[in-house]
């Protein structure tokens, strides 16, 4: 809890509002602002103000009145009924803002809420909020009810905030656990590279923007091909997308997969595994006639070959790429050329001819470049090495230097086909916010509800953050969603005693704390 803390020097009296901040086993005062001297508190006709608490407010209410153009209360309440108690849409509320502000688990948020302004905006008395009464909420959130929940959001976000889905990107996270108490848990590919500890994978689509339609929860080794054709019928069902691209990776890729997406009537850009059979098509091709990609993709380079069923392949050539893969093949094939040398002239190398190709076998593996370089060791006598480039194999290799491919159904450019397989990086973002900001890990719940509700706390979340910075960057502000809302934490809701009557307020806001403000429709005075 914030408190003012007066400092008398000389004939004034200096006012600070601090806040408890514990350090080891200790806890010090911290300046949150300075609040003037005792003429600033003090009523014009001399009677002393006194400040009895003063809360959070700038960010919480900032984030509050997004909740509120989303209707985030009355959805969940509508999917979510519970009988008693604290009605679970506030709840929901009061989790979702303390993430993105500061996470803590859902024993500590009691206390987080009851030093901010939320009990007041909610109509929710902090001694209401406990530990048990959250626990209990996330019981209410199943997989079905979510699911409901996403949906409606998405309908207010296209209809309140004028958000495009045309584009749709579709990618799988991981986030690992200490322990073996969740059942949810397997062992798979980590994308923390934490492959010794059970994880999760998250689902989750979004738009160009970063912001959220919809995610599922699945075990931790799953894979990622396996989830696509389920995922696409989730998102075609209740969502009412727009016939939306959608847009993923080389990992997603499979024929059955794409062929379940047109049959849903998605059109689709992915990019193909460059396996054996893909890299012979593409070194069959004639030497490429590329044309320049859009100028904000100028390295690049592409080609359209035209394919059969409705399908294009987009041979793309990125430039820098090709550059360094030409050095990089040539820098380790000097490298293992040098091992072998030194391989040949060493007195202890093996005596026979096995031996001595099996280590030179070693070298060139190590390196990567066993496909390019050949050999072979004397007919005759002691052993000794030679060794000679494979010119064909490099002059292969060589075709395929910088190039991938890209697959699509969609009739557009192939420059815009490029453009839509760059964005992907907004589902990048969006993990990135959901792991650095919003914390997602570590999880502190165990039991396979708790958890997935938990995901979708983090997930409601981020789509705040989300659409924060579209409207910050709607309006031309230069200010991430984060910093924007660290300009706002030093604005304070405080209660005044004035002679027996308490009396709400806030502190002084600067004209650029009133403009963010105003950007979400927050009121700057209570």
């Amino acid at each position: 809890m914030a408190f003012i803390r007066a400092k008398r020097r000389g004939d004034k009296t200096y006012y600070y509002l601090v806040e408890g901040v514990r350090q080891g086993d200790h806890v010090r005062q911290r300046v949150v602002k300075y609040m003037g001297t005792s003429a600033t508190v003090t009523k014009s006709s001399g009677r002393r103000v006194d400040v009895v608490s003063a809360v959070a407010y700038g960010g919480v209410a900032a984030l509050h009145a997004l909740c509120q153009r989303l209707d985030l209360v009355d959805i969940v309440n509508r999917h979510s009924p519970k009988g008693g108690g604290p009605a679970l849409g506030k709840l929901l509320e009061a989790m979702v803002i303390n993430r993105c502000l500061d996470p803590v688990s859902k024993r500590r948020v009691p206390q987080w809420y009851e030093r901010t302004a939320l009990p007041l905006l909610l109509e929710l008395p902090a001694q209401r909020v406990t530990e048990d009464v959250l626990y209990h909420a996330l019981d209410y959130f199943t997989p079905e009810r979510v699911l409901k929940i996403e949906k409606d959001l998405h309908r207010q976000v296209k209809k309140k905030f004028g958000v495009e889905f045309a584009r749709v990107f579709y990618d799988l996270t991981s986030t690992y656990f200490e322990g073996h108490q969740c059942p949810l848990s397997e062992y798979g590919y980590s994308r923390d590279h934490r492959g010794d500890r059970e994880q999760i994978n998250l689902a989750i689509a979004v738009n160009v923007e970063g912001i959220p339609i919809t995610h599922e929860v699945l075990p931790g080794n799953t894979a990622d091909v396996a989830t696509v054709q389920d995922f696409a019928t989730r998102l075609n069902d209740g969502f009412g997308l727009d016939a939306p691209v959608i847009v993923v990776d080389r990992g997603m890729v499979s024929k059955p997969n794409l062929a379940h997406l047109e049959k849903q009537g998605f059109d689709f850009v992915v990019g193909l595994r460059l396996d054996a059979p893909l890299q012979r098509w593409v070194a069959r091709q004639p030497d490429p006639k590329f044309v320049a990609a859009p100028p904000e993709h100028g390295r690049y380079l592409v080609q359209d070959v035209k394919r059969g069923k409705g399908r294009r392949r987009i041979l793309v050539l990125n430039t820098e790429m090709a550059v360094d893969d030409a050095a990089w093949r040539e820098n380790a094939m000097r490298a293992a050329e040098a091992e072998l040398a030194a391989l040949d002239a060493n007195r202890r190398r093996p005596k026979t001819k096995t031996g001595l190709l099996d280590k030179a076998r070693v070298i060139l593996k190590r390196h990567k470049v066993q496909s390019f370089i050949t050999i072979r060791t004397g007919a005759r006598g002691t052993p000794r090495l030679s060794w000679t480039r494979d010119t064909t194999a490099i002059r292969t290799a060589a075709r395929l230097d910088g190039k991938y491919v890209l697959e699509t159904t969609t009739d557009w450019p192939a420059g815009d086909v490029l453009a839509a397989y760059h964005q992907r990086d907004a589902v990048e973002k969006f993990m990135q916010a959901i792991k650095s900001i919003v914390e997602l890990r570590p999880v502190y719940v165990r039991t396979t509800t708790h958890v997935r509700a938990h995901v979708f706390v983090c997930v409601t979340s981020v789509l705040l953050l989300s659409l924060l910075r579209k409207l910050l960057k709607d309006a031309g502000h230069d200010l991430s969603n984060v910093e924007a809302l660290r300009r706002l934490d030093t604005v304070m809701q405080v209660v005044l005693d004035q002679a027996g009557r308490l009396n709400r307020a806030t502190t002084r806001t600067s004209p650029e704390q009133e403009e963010l403000l105003a950007l979400v429709q927050a009121p700057t005075r209570v």
